[in-house]
């Protein structure tokens, strides 16, 4: 395992603040060093070497209904001043005091309760490339770039890898909770809880990908091939707010959403 720590480069933008927790932020570092899942994902994106870690308002992680995001849009002016960085945009909360209330991470007891969603977005920056064909998709004319794809077919293509990607971010956070277990920082309660009851249609999307891997364990799938299946069904699963944001962030403009959705095969999803 690596051993990270706060003077690596993509920690950068979070040393230079000096309204940052010095101790939360160590927590952080210290949760990947301890998660060997989580360390061999940000590892990877270490020796990738186009991200950094940011801190945003709570109010923007709520106005895309998420707990942590991951900024993909290369050429931006965001991305030309991280120093052509993407991002994994963390809540501010977690690593200030706001107000009197300390720092999330300034009590390492809490690293468990943040260490999937973090791992999550980092595995987004693994998956780049796979944005960036759906970006390509989306803002080059067919002319120029697959003329085979046009209006509908060219929007649902792009917006299904978009939530392919997607999906690779939530069995990260799975992953990253096995090993939590695995270490003894996570009790078997308490990822159960996280799982949702034992009725299928009352898991959580984390539970129901669970299920789903056991489905393509069982026809005998291993490694890549039992990602990919879970890549490829565990659409269905994301929450149904997600359709619509991605219909509208990856689709063509000029696009009909319902005739899209439609093309994906994606049904209402999660509520």
């Amino acid at each position: 395992m690596t051993t990270f720590t706060t003077s690596d480069a993509i920690f950068s933008l979070l040393t230079r603040d000096d309204t940052v927790d010095r101790t939360a932020l160590q927590n952080l570092v210290n949760a990947f060093n301890q998660n060997a899942y989580s360390n061999a994902v940000l590892t990877a994106a270490v020796l990738r070497g186009d991200v950094v870690f940011e801190l945003v308002t709570a109010a923007d992680l709520n106005a895309n209904n998420a707990g942590a995001m991951y900024s993909n849009d290369r050429g931006k002016d965001a991305f030309v001043a991280r120093g052509d960085k993407f991002a994994i945009q963390l809540d501010q909360n977690w690593l200030k005091a706001n107000g009197p209330e300390p720092a999330f991470l300034a009590d390492p007891r809490n690293a468990k309760a943040v260490i999937g969603i973090v791992t999550h977005e980092v595995d987004h920056n693994a998956n780049q490339s796979v944005y960036d064909e759906a970006i390509r998709l989306r803002d080059t004319p067919p002319e120029s770039y697959r003329s085979d794809l046009v209006g509908v077919a060219r929007s649902a293509v792009s917006v299904d890898l978009a939530m392919k990607a997607e999906v690779s971010g939530w069995y990260a956070d799975l992953n990253a909770m096995r090993a939590e277990v695995a270490a003894g920082r996570m009790s078997q309660g308490e990822f159960n809880a996280r799982m949702g009851p034992d009725t299928s249609v009352s898991k959580t999307v984390l539970g129901q990908l669970q299920q789903m891997e056991g489905e393509g364990a069982r026809l005998g799938l291993t490694g890549t091939e039992l990602t990919n299946y879970v890549m490829d069904h565990g659409k269905q699963l994301l929450p149904s707010n997600y359709i619509p944001d991605y219909i509208q962030k990856f689709g063509l403009p000029n696009s009909d959403p319902g005739a899209v959705r439609n093309a994906t095969g994606i049904r209402a999803g999660r509520s």
